[in-house]
């Protein structure tokens, strides 16, 4: 997949321009989006979670800016001999993008690095009149935003009026060139290339895309959140029925191998009958393993003390039906 970068500049004032459909932030407006200082939308940030890795780097301040820009000034009417246009803007307000790939790069890069060697860059290009620098992670890629004086101490004019000469001799934007063969004598596995034309509605539509997508994935996690946590809730009340069941279901099992004690107790007494015909019917209706176990126990007790039965393919339940209808009878039969 190739790579691409793109630098994007124009002049700023300390005021806001409008032009045509087009509105300008003048410095202190774009000051404010660049350090994240402004009042933003609740979903303008498509990864909120990494505005902590942002950066920002503020050489100049307010006041030094304006003091430099006198002096640029004065620089362009001692050379021209004549004063430098009212019209000439102060500032530059710069914009460096990166194809989705920077997403993984800047890892490898480290965003440090890419930002410090992108500030060296910007600071001889504009003559040491870079102003202000910042990185924002917590877009759709990472991007640099910059702030520089409008000026060029070598051709001692505005750095808007050389470039306009320059795409004028070469027919093309070379600030971009500079950058990435800058960056790829400085930066290991820098591989990205100047960009290919695309259009500002290209890639605002690019963007609203992405924040679509990134909405629609958020709304669906949200969803599933709230599903696992009903599932959970679920989990939680069947896990109390179960353990109220097993509560239940163990007092049950006390309570006939309770009667299982008293027919021992009372196994040669006519009383033992009803309490076995009693267990028979426990033990037919409900086969779990501890009243199967204790019917064994019955049977064994029973031939201990001389009970029989006919037969010798006669099942346990059999026998212990059989064993229910002696005691009835009030006369067991003995074995001889």
């Amino acid at each position: 997949m190739k790579k691409y970068l793109s630098v994007r500049i124009h002049t700023m004032c300390d005021y806001v321009i409008k032009s045509g459909k087009r509105t300008y932030k003048g410095y202190k407006q774009q000051r404010a989006h660049n350090f994240r200082k402004e009042k933003m939308d609740a979903d303008y940030l498509l990864k909120p979670e990494r505005s902590k890795d942002n950066l920002y780097y503020e050489p100049m301040n307010k006041e030094s800016m304006e003091k430099a820009w006198i002096e640029c000034k004065e620089d362009y009417q001692s050379y021209y001999k004549k004063k430098m246009p009212s019209t000439a803007k102060p500032w530059i307000d710069g914009l460096i993008t990166f194809t989705d790939t920077m997403n993984e790069d800047i890892e490898k890069f480290g965003i440090e690095t890419l930002t410090k060697l992108t500030g060296q860059f910007l600071n001889k290009e504009f003559s040491g009149g870079l102003a202000a620098l910042s990185i924002h992670m917590d877009e759709t890629t990472p991007h640099l935003h910059f702030t520089a004086l409008n000026y060029d101490h070598k051709s001692h004019t505005t750095y808007a009026s050389k470039m306009r000469n320059e795409i004028k001799a070469k027919q093309r934007n070379e600030l971009q060139d500079r950058y990435a063969d800058w960056m790829k004598s400085r930066l290991y596995q820098f591989d990205y290339e100047r960009g290919e034309i695309h259009s500002i509605k290209e890639y605002h539509n690019k963007r609203l895309k992405q924040q679509n997508h990134l909405k629609a994935q958020q709304k669906q996690i949200e969803q599933l959140t709230k599903e696992n946590q009903e599932l959970q809730e679920k989990i939680e009340l069947k896990t109390a029925i179960i353990d109220k069941l097993g509560k239940v279901e163990t007092e049950y099992e006390d309570k006939i191998e309770e009667l299982f004690n008293h027919v021992y107790d009372i196994f040669n007494t006519n009383d033992a009958a009803k309490y076995l015909t009693r267990l028979v019917r426990y033990v037919r209706n409900d086969n779990r393993p501890r009243l199967i176990n204790l019917m064994d126990k019955m049977i064994d007790v029973a031939e201990s003390k001389g009970w029989s039965w006919d037969g010798t393919t006669m099942t346990n339940m059999e026998r212990y039906e059989s064993l229910a209808a002696q005691t009835r009878n009030r006369g067991p039969s003995r074995s001889r």
